[in-house]
């Protein structure tokens, strides 16, 4: 069953640009490459080694981001003649997309860690309500000063942009790996999220809804 917070605005509007027709983006191929290897230490000299995580403490998550690009204007949907000019894709901004991408992992990371303390600091300033988050999240029966049983260990980040030259709004697909907070080198399930951001001219990122998968 999934889950969908309350949010301003319909998150199904937001989604309809996914339905019409993707388009690869060769150039900004390089921002998806940079951005998840920036995320892993991108395997140069002296680049820190995973962290090991200790029974019983909290887990810091830090995300593998994966990056799609869709260039929602109307050119080659046959809503304008073939030669009329607004037919013509619009030129991408590689640094306001890459800046977008580095802002959601960024954002994930910090949300996921805090979960994995009990916490929705960073959510309770969105207009997402945080006590649904908190239960769509898993978290909300935990005690007070207590950290959830269930830890996210590691998580994926497919970060979907679209976009008319600069970004306007993202979808990222959360696939996490869950451990007991007592065994954390053992992995006992997944599950899947979807969160749902607008970015706006300034690129300042808003989270809009979470949609938790069967």
């Amino acid at each position: 069953m999934s889950t969908n917070l309350p949010v301003t605005g319909d998150a199904r509007t937001h989604s309809r640009p996914l339905r019409r027709r993707r388009r690869a983006l060769v150039a900004l191929l390089t921002v998806a490459v940079v951005v998840a290897s920036c995320s892993r230490g991108g395997g140069a000299p002296g680049a820190p080694e995973e962290p090991v995580n200790v029974p019983g403490e909290p887990i810091e998550v830090v995300g593998r981001p994966g990056l799609v690009f869709h260039d929602v204007s109307p050119a080659g949907t046959l809503v304008f003649p073939q030669t009329d000019p607004r037919n013509q894709p619009g030129q991408a901004d590689a640094d306001a997309l890459s800046a977008a991408a580095l802002a959601i992992s960024s954002w994930l990371n910090t949300v996921l860690t805090e979960r994995n303390r009990g916490e929705t600091t960073t959510v309770a300033r969105s207009e997402v309500d945080a006590r649904s988050f908190a239960a769509a999240i898993g978290i909300d029966g935990t005690p007070a000063g207590e950290l959830p049983e269930l830890q996210v260990v590691t998580a994926t980040y497919l970060i979907e942009l679209a976009h008319l030259g600069t970004p306007g709004w993202a979808i990222a697909r959360v696939d996490s790996q869950l451990v007991a907070l007592d065994a954390p080198d053992t992995p006992l399930s997944r599950r899947l999220d979807t969160f749902v951001f607008s970015i706006d001219a300034a690129g300042t990122l808003e989270f809009l809804a979470l949609e938790v998968g069967p």
